[in-house]
């Protein structure tokens, strides 16, 4: 899987050939805000493709949890493809071919195949929502992380998400930066900025406090600010700045987060008109699995056989030839750029289509890139 060096979020508002340098061109369709509570999620459609995407971050290893929780969350899994365990039909080794992370041993399967036989009775909806309660418990769940170094020289990484800047060692997080106490994030070259709110110490209050960090490269560190931004304006505002006009002389990155907020994409939820839509759930190559009617949660029809896992509800691999939480820290300020809303005209074309899909649009996906 291409690093953050490689792999970047298109851009809604430009062009598709401006974005993308040179051939091929691959795009991934993937979840780009983690919600951070999964029960808000009320359509079982949504979930599941909620659910396929962090199947493909534990593969992916973008998803890190001790083996426990792994085989705990892979019984959810084969519970939602296989159903009820059943002797007779799926018999001793009736997981061998079942994927789960990248390098799985007899004894991890047959803690799996333990755990799944305490699930009978779970409908594909249920064991999906069982997997996504426990997979965001993770301290990675939803975090994008960036390989960076401390201002001691030491291997750290940088992680964004809904609760802010995490600091991680090893995939164990160790500190935390919320939202609220960030004042400004700011990077030049390789070196990334973040100042946080003054700590009062008695009856006075210290130093802003500056953080340092140096990463691997220049686009790598702004990489890592515009994620900052899109996810303090996401999950942190009402709704996006307004527009402003572009000055003549402008210094500098700009950047400003295109789209819905957390906010306004629940607003909109609660007025909508809740779609029932029947679907069907593929197992992992394609073969049809256990289908679902939205509303009723009844099953119909069994995989006896499963494949390795392939990856996201997406169109994956895809090749473009011709193609053109509403509290703010008011002190929060985005360096060397002027952050402002979103434009009057619409999304571009796939984030339409993405909308026809989800009418709850509360994870936001967009296509990802590889340059």
């Amino acid at each position: 899987m291409p690093g953050p060096d490689s792999m970047r979020w298109l851009e809604p508002t430009k062009s598709i050939r401006k974005q993308m340098q040179c051939p091929p061109y691959i795009l991934h369709f993937r979840v780009k805000f983690y919600v951070s509570d999964p029960s808000k999620l009320l359509e079982e459609y949504t979930r599941y493709h909620f659910y396929l995407q962090l199947r493909k971050d534990i593969l992916d290893g973008h998803l890190v949890c001790p083996e426990p929780s792994l085989a705990l969350l892979a019984s959810y899994a084969v519970q939602s493809e296989f159903g009820d365990y059943s002797s007779e039909e799926h018999g001793d080794n009736y997981l061998s071919s079942f994927r789960f992370i990248s390098k799985q041993s007899a004894t991890f399967l047959q803690k799996v195949a333990d755990l799944h036989k305490q699930h009978r009775g779970q409908t594909p909806a249920d064991a999906e929502f069982n997997f996504l309660d426990h997979a965001k418990r993770l301290d990675t769940y939803g975090v994008e992380l960036f390989h960076a170094k401390d201002g001691n020289l030491a291997e750290v990484q940088l992680g964004v998400g809904a609760f802010g800047v995490g600091l991680f060692q090893q995939t164990v997080r160790t500190n935390t930066y919320p939202w609220s106490k960030i004042v400004k994030i700011s990077f030049k070259r390789k070196q990334f900025f973040l100042q946080l709110k003054p700590e009062p110490v008695g009856f006075q209050k210290s130093a802003d406090a500056i953080l340092n960090f140096t990463l691997s490269s220049t686009l790598t560190s702004k990489l890592l600010w515009k994620s900052c931004i899109e996810h303090h304006t996401f999950f942190r505002l009402v709704s996006p700045p307004a527009p402003v006009s572009k000055p003549l002389f402008a210094f500098g990155s700009r950047f400003r987060y295109s789209g819905r907020t957390e906010y306004q994409t629940l607003e909109e939820m609660k007025r909508r008109t809740r779609m029932q839509r029947p679907f069907t759930r593929l197992c992992c190559n394609g073969c049809f699995a256990r289908s679902t009617i939205c509303g009723g949660s009844t099953t119909y029809g069994r995989c006896k056989e499963t494949a390795n896992f392939a990856g996201s509800p997406s169109t994956s691999g895809t090749n473009v030839h011709n193609s053109s939480a509403p509290s703010t820290s008011a002190s929060f300020k985005h360096a060397n750029s002027t952050v402002d809303g979103t434009p009057a005209n619409g999304p571009w074309y796939v984030q339409l289509c993405f909308n026809c899909f989800f009418p709850e649009k509360i994870i936001n996906t967009f296509y990802y890139c590889c340059s």
